[in-house]
C-alpha cells in the first residue's frame, strides 16, 4: 500500500472529464492532475474517506517532495504507454525531505543522498563563482544597475546553467511537494435559470439505476491554497447554519485532528477570465446545502463498502500514472537526464568540496535518528549559510563551497565510503 497523508498534515502545509456510467460504480481513473473544465463550468465533487484493513477511516493523500525542472527536457522519463516525456518536475530523494520518516531512514541506511540537491547546490556555488570571477565580487555586482544591459546578458548566461530547482524554498521556508487526493467528481450538468437578480447558473448532479449519484474516481493535484478553500466552504456553510447535522461525517486523522470535509457535496465554480489557467486559480468552491446535496447516508455506506477497491485503484493511479513521483537511485537520476549526467559530472569535478560531502554525511546520519529534533538550520537544503539575494531575482542561499583550491576530484574525497551524492 502506498504511503498516504492525512488532511491535518496538509491543511497545515508541507513542512515536512465528467463522470460516466451507471451510480455508483465508479468506473475507471481519471488520472490527470487536475480537473477537466471549461471555464463557466459548474461542477460537482466530494472528498471521501476510505477505511483501511483495521477499519480506521482515512482520505487518500499522497504527497512527495520535488525539485522543478528549470531547463525543460533535461529530463526524460518513460510514460505509462510507453513513450518518454519532460515532466516539469521530479521526486527529491533527500532523506529529511520526505513524508514518511521511516522511508527517509531506509533511504539514508543504504547511503543515498540526492543528486538533484547536490546539482541544485553546485549550481549556487557556479554561479556565485562566476560573479566573482567577472566582478571581484557579489557585492560589486548587485551595486551594478539592474537596467545594466552588461548584467542583464551576465545574469542570462547564469540562467542557461540552471538543470533544476533545489527543492527547499527559501521564501517560503519549507519543502517543495506535489500532492494529490482521491476525490469522487459527480457527472452533473449546468444550466442557466431566472432567479430573483437575474440569471444565474444551476448545477444538478445526474443519479444512476440505483438512484444514487454517478461518479467517477479522480486523483486530483491540490495546494494547500486549494485545501483552504475547501475548508472556507466547509465553515462558510456552518456559519450560515446551510448544513444539517447528519451532513457532517467527520472523523478523525492521524494527526488527531477532527476532519470534517469528508462526504461533503462541493460545488466548483470555474470564473470566465482572459486566460484559461486564471479561472482554475480563482475557482470559488461552495458547499451544497442540506436541501441542494446529493450525499445521502446510502451514498456513505456504498463507498465506504468500496474502500478496498478504492485504496487498490488509488495506490495503482499514483505508483503508475506519476513516474516522476516515484522512488529514483542516483545513477537513475543521471540515465534520465539529456547528457546522461556528463554537465552534473564537470559541476562536480569543479565545485564539489569536502564541506558538501560532510554536510550529505550529516544528512544521512539525522535521518537515520530522529530527525523531528534536528535543528533546521543544519539540515535545509546543501547550499547554505546565510540567505542572500543574487540580483538575477532568484532567492538562493550562499554557498560557502566557491571554486577555489578546496575543490578537489569526487574520486578523492575523504570519507566518501558508500556515500551516493
Amino acid at each position: 500500500m502506498a504511503k498516504t497523508w492525512s488532511w491535518g498534515e496538509v491543511a497545515k502545509g508541507n513542512k515536512r472529464a465528467k463522470g460516466t456510467g451507471s451510480g455508483g460504480t465508479g468506473g475507471g481513473f481519471f488520472v490527470r492532475g487536475d480537473l477537466d473544465y471549461e471555464m463557466g463550468d459548474l461542477q460537482r465533487l466530494t472528498i471521501p474517506y476510505v477505511l483501511d484493513e483495521n477499519g480506521q477511516p482515512k482520505m487518500l493523500i499522497y504527497s512527495a517532495p520535488i525539485h522543478y525542472i528549470e531547463k525543460r527536457g533535461f529530463i526524460k522519463l518513460q510514460g505509462p504507454k510507453g513513450g518518454t516525456y519532460s515532466p516539469y518536475s521530479i521526486r527529491c530523494m533527500n532523506p529529511l525531505s520526505q513524508v514518511d520518516f521511516e522511508k527517509g531512514k531506509e533511504i539514508a541506511e543504504r547511503g543515498q543522498y540526492c543528486a538533484l540537491c547536490t546539482l541544485a547546490s553546485l549550481q549556487t556555488t557556479a554561479r556565485f563563482a562566476k560573479i566573482e570571477e567577472k566582478y571581484g565580487s557579489v557585492e560589486e555586482f548587485k551595486a551594478i544597475p539592474k537596467d545594466n544591459a552588461e548584467k542583464k546578458a551576465f545574469i542570462d548566461s547564469l540562467n542557461e546553467g540552471d538543470r533544476v530547482r533545489a527543492s527547499y524554498n527559501n521564501q517560503r521556508k519549507e519543502t517543495n511537494y506535489e500532492t494529490y487526493m482521491l476525490v469522487l467528481r459527480f457527472e452533473s450538468e449546468t444550466k442557466e435559470v431566472a432567479g430573483d437578480f437575474g440569471v444565474e447558473k444551476v448545477s444538478t448532479v445526474k443519479l444512476g439505476t440505483s438512484g444514487l449519484p454517478i461518479w467517477k474516481p479522480l486523483l486530483m493535484k491540490v495546494s494547500q491554497k486549494r485545501i483552504e478553500k475547501f475548508t472556507k466552504a466547509l465553515q462558510d456553510a456552518g456559519r450560515n447554519r446551510q448544513l444539517a447535522p447528519e451532513m457532517i461525517h467527520s472523523f478523525t486523522d492521524a494527526t488527531g485532528q477532527e476532519v470534517k470535509t469528508a462526504f461533503i457535496d462541493f460545488e466548483l465554480d470555474f470564473p470566465v477570465r482572459n486566460e484559461k489557467m486564471n479561472s482554475a486559480a480563482d475557482l470559488e468552491i461552495r458547499a451544497m446545502s442540506t436541501e441542494k446535496s446529493c450525499i445521502t447516508q446510502a451514498f456513505v455506506d456504498e463507498i465506504l463498502g468500496k474502500s478496498k477497491d478504492l485504496i487498490e485503484k488509488a495506490d495503482l493511479a499514483w505508483e503508475k500514472s506519476h513516474a516522476n513521483l516515484q522512488e529514483f537511485t542516483n545513477d537513475e537520476y543521471q540515465s534520465y537526464m539529456e547528457d546522461k549526467g556528463a554537465y552534473f559530472t564537470s559541476l562536480k569535478e569543479q565545485y564539489l568540496t569536502q564541506n558538501d560531502v560532510e554536510f550529505a554525511h550529516k544528512v544521512l546520519e539525522t535521518a537515520k535518528g530522529n530527525n523531528q529534533f534536528a535543528k533546521k538550520e543544519d539540515v535545509e537544503g546543501a547550499e547554505a549559510t546565510e540567505t542572500v539575494v543574487v540580483p538575477d531575482e532568484k532567492p538562493v542561499k550562499e554557498n560557502t563551497a566557491v571554486a577555489d583550491e578546496s575543490a578537489i576530484p569526487a574520486e578523492d574525497l575523504l570519507g566518501l565510503g558508500d556515500l551516493e551524492i
